[in-house]
């Protein structure tokens, strides 16, 4: 599909993969293409290599950043994503896993949401860590010590974040909310998008 072809369900553009040897500022025209066509924008960056890559996603006009954890080594840039309002896309095991860091305990994700910079949780590759969503929200939780209303806000949060219509947004928004009050169960294996 082309711009000028768009499909319905193609909301969203992003890159994934190795940011410190494949930086996101080399793809800058594959991005224009992606906002002129008025898709939401993603880039993987502040994984691998640091508070660099996410300046360079940045530059980009991503409104999410996939990791991006790395950030927290700049508080300057921390300040920036928390003023721009930029979604991290976090993903504590498998930053725990490869080494980023050497425990949960010591993941910035606690730091970056006290700083005010939206934060939205994933799994990454679910089979090489042994991950899951919710696996994902169970260490958050633990991680931030939230409560089952603290958990709904991250999830509302990767809602509201996502590049899905608002009327799709409302509705799975609706339905956390009637999940948090304990009026329905959400399946963790439906995809919202």
């Amino acid at each position: 599909r082309t711009v000028e072809a768009p499909h319905p369900y193609v909301t969203g553009f992003g890159m994934g993969g190795d940011e410190a040897g494949f930086p996101p500022e080399a793809f800058a025209g594959a991005f224009a293409i992606a906002r002129e066509a008025g898709l939401g924008l993603t880039v993987h960056a502040g994984e691998w290599a640091g508070p660099e890559s996410v300046r360079g996603g940045l530059a980009l006009g991503v409104s999410r950043i996939g990791h991006g954890v790395r950030s927290a080594e700049d508080p300057e840039l921390v300040r920036e994503l928390a003023d721009r309002g930029t979604v991290l896309e976090v993903c504590p095991t498998s930053n725990v896993v490869l080494g980023l860091y050497p425990s949960y305990a010591e993941h910035p994700l606690p730091a970056l949401r006290a700083a005010g910079v939206p934060v939205t949780l994933g799994s990454d590759d679910p089979p090489y860590w042994d991950a899951s969503i919710g696996g994902e929200y169970a260490v958050a939780a633990e991680l931030l010590n939230l409560d089952a209303a603290g958990v709904a806000d991250l999830a509302r949060a990767s809602v509201r974040y996502s590049f899905a219509e608002d009327g799709r947004k409302a509705d799975v928004l609706a339905a956390i909310d009637d999940a948090a009050r304990g009026q329905t169960h959400i399946d963790a294996s439906t995809d919202p998008s």
